[in-house]
């Protein structure tokens, strides 16, 4: 595998810098020279890589969103052609946590921006287009279940949002009150719900 050029080693650290701010400082106590301090670099170099801080946390955006596809197609690959398996890698995926057991900077971070998004078009333009796709992905391998489970498939996209809702607000929970659940325990949580939800729809006629 090729090493990362310069330019792409800087501007992962600036992007870090940012989302380790965020978790702790929010958006607005993001300034440059804050990103910049947690980069390691000068501010000179942030401004150099980045022609704005909405720039850095749109960088941010994309790069959770390679990170988790990433962790996904780890687990898809071992999870064969069983629909529950597959459905299962995402949201396990989406739901890993700091194996450190504290609130992971990268859930912090992801709330901030759900914030940002109300604010800043070009933000909410991002954030929406990742939402939808999120639960474009789970209302597919949700289909799959319930076709293989003999059920409808009608509420599928319903499904997929709540279940998408579901996951945000685990999100919310850790990085508010991270004692409010045992660690580890939202992702076997999430699986007895939708379980669930897949148990309550009608037979296919």
């Amino acid at each position: 595998m090729a090493r990362p050029s310069q330019k792409e080693e800087r501007r992962r650290q600036i992007v870090a810098g940012l989302l380790r701010t965020m978790a702790q400082q929010g958006y607005a106590g993001a300034t440059v020279a804050t990103i910049a301090r947690e980069a390691d670099l000068t501010p000179g170099l942030v401004h150099y890589y980045f022609d704005s801080k909405q720039a850095i946390l749109l960088a941010l955006m994309q790069g959770i969103g390679r990170g988790v596809l990433g962790r996904f197609e780890e687990r898809l690959e071992r999870a064969g052609d069983d629909p529950w398996k597959q459905l299962f890698a995402l949201t396990d995926a989406l739901l890993e946590r700091d194996p450190t057991g504290g609130t992971a900077p990268l859930q912090a971070g992801w709330l901030v921006i759900a914030a940002e998004a109300i604010h800043q078009p070009a933000v909410r333009e991002e954030y929406s287009r990742m939402l939808f796709a999120l639960v474009d992905r789970i209302d597919g391998l949700l289909r799959g279940v319930l076709k293989s489970e003999g059920r409808s498939t009608r509420s599928s996209r319903s499904l997929a949002a709540a279940i998408a809702a579901a996951i945000q607000g685990v999100y919310q929970l850790d990085a508010a009150a991270p004692s409010a659940s045992k660690p580890g325990s939202s992702a076997p949580a999430l699986r007895h719900m939708v379980e669930g939800l897949v148990a309550a729809q009608p037979g296919r006629r």
